[in-house]
């Protein structure tokens, strides 16, 4: 599958159509008073008391060995999507291991280990299958970020908690539906309408591949432990940092924000200045985190992407037992996970009633739905999944002493 014209990675794929942004042209978002979050729930404020268990840790490892064995036994058909799942995933076990491996019994090292191995052999048949396309490929260029992980590795976040917290009580122009998000009145077909208007935030679907494919253009790091500045691209860091962002506008910026500061080592204004941007992107998605989760988790994928993302940073509000565990009940024997089917009625529906009176665009999206519904197996929200468990392996581990573990299951 080509980069050019698909959605990467983070993109709609659960409830994509070729033609929706062409259906979508009245999402808008309002114009409203400053808000300074006086009304986001003080319970999400702080990172979650329950800390995991060793019994949540094997779930974890389990399930997540699930999904990586799911995708190994269809190598040769691995997309951009799954290819920066596994990625993820492995250097987040490594990072693990790195940081924890004397406190983890010999059995648990073995297990991820294996997942790990697991993940390389998704992500080398990637990069094999792109090897013919050459330089001026998309996909190609995004293939060889792949390559070397030594950087990934280094540059994810140690745990910090409550670093959020002076984010989302603060006057931004992000978007002005965080009120409306933090009392829970925004409609969940409203918030459907921003996912499916992807375009309508000043980021395309495919400037946001181009931008993404454009970082191999950097050089690679001197000193992992150095930043040095990115290669301007003037267009890139405007669509970067325009607003207003939501939904996969947000995490759109955020992954080729990280991938340049992780996978290269570089920043576009400075250090501090990106920083501060990441802080704020991920405030932003953990209020829409905290919002879905609130009005009953009806867009998995969503919630999954914005996890999955900024767990990289290291904030303890995204590392929630309770949300790990919830995610644990959406996935099968298999490791196989759908998106929630009242979001996928709910996206054709509003597709179908944007296209009212086309006969065959009706049908095709209905055929699309069915189609979607019978699989029981959606490649986004599982490539997502992935990264998701790895980040509760790697908080559980961080919680656990030596001793606890040396006595497995209790």
């Amino acid at each position: 599958m080509k980069l050019s014209g698909i959605l990467l990675f983070l993109f709609i794929n659960t409830i994509r159509s070729d033609v929706m942004n062409h259906y979508l042209n009245d999402t808008t978002i309002d114009s409203k008073n400053k808000y300074d979050g006086f009304k986001f729930p003080h319970q999400y404020l702080a990172p979650e008391i329950t800390l995991p268990n060793v019994s949540d840790l094997v779930k974890y490892l389990e399930n997540l060995n699930r999904t990586v064995s799911y995708f190994n036994r269809f190598p040769n058909s691995t997309d951009c999507n799954i290819a920066l799942g596994a990625f993820y995933t492995k250097v987040l076990l490594k990072r693990t291991l790195k940081d924890y491996k004397t406190r983890i019994v010999r059995h648990y090292c073995e297990m991820i280990l294996d997942i790990i191995r697991k993940c390389e052999n998704i992500v080398s048949h990637y990069v094999y299958t792109n090897r013919l396309y050459g330089w001026q490929d998309e996909e190609y260029r995004l293939s060889r970020l792949f390559i070397d992980d030594n950087a990934q590795v280094y540059s994810i976040s140690a745990f910090n908690k409550g670093h959020l917290k002076q984010w989302l009580l603060t006057n931004s122009d992000v978007h002005d539906y965080a009120e409306d998000m933090d009392d829970i009145s925004l409609p969940r077909l409203k918030y459907l309408e921003f996912v499916l208007g992807f375009s309508k935030f000043y980021l395309e679907p495919s400037d946001s591949d181009f931008c993404i494919s454009s970082v191999t253009y950097n050089p690679e790091p001197i000193h992992l432990s150095t930043l040095q500045l990115c290669r301007p691209n003037q267009y890139c860091f405007e669509l970067l940092h325009s607003s207003p962002s939501i939904a996969y506008a947000l995490s759109h910026r955020l992954l080729n924000i990280l991938i340049r500061h992780q996978m290269r080592r570089c920043y576009l204004k400075s250090v501090e200045e990106d920083s501060t941007h990441i802080d704020l992107l991920c405030a932003f998605m953990y209020r829409e985190t905290v919002y879905l989760a609130r009005r009953g988790f009806f867009i998995r994928d969503m919630f999954l992407e914005h996890i999955a993302l900024c767990a990289m940073r290291g904030y303890e509000e995204f590392h929630r037992r309770n949300w790990f565990n919830k995610i644990l009940s959406w996935m099968d024997d298999e490791g196989c996970i759908q998106e929630n089917p009242n979001c996928e009625y709910n996206a054709t529906s509003l597709l179908i009633k944007r296209n009212a009176g086309d006969e065959v665009m009706g049908k095709k999206l209905r055929r699309k739905l069915r189609n979607k519904l019978l699989r029981e197996c959606h490649d986004h929200p599982m490539a997502l999944v992935m990264i998701v468990m790895a980040h509760g392996i790697r908080y559980a581990v961080h919680y656990m002493s030596e001793v606890t573990l040396s006595f497995g299951l209790k």
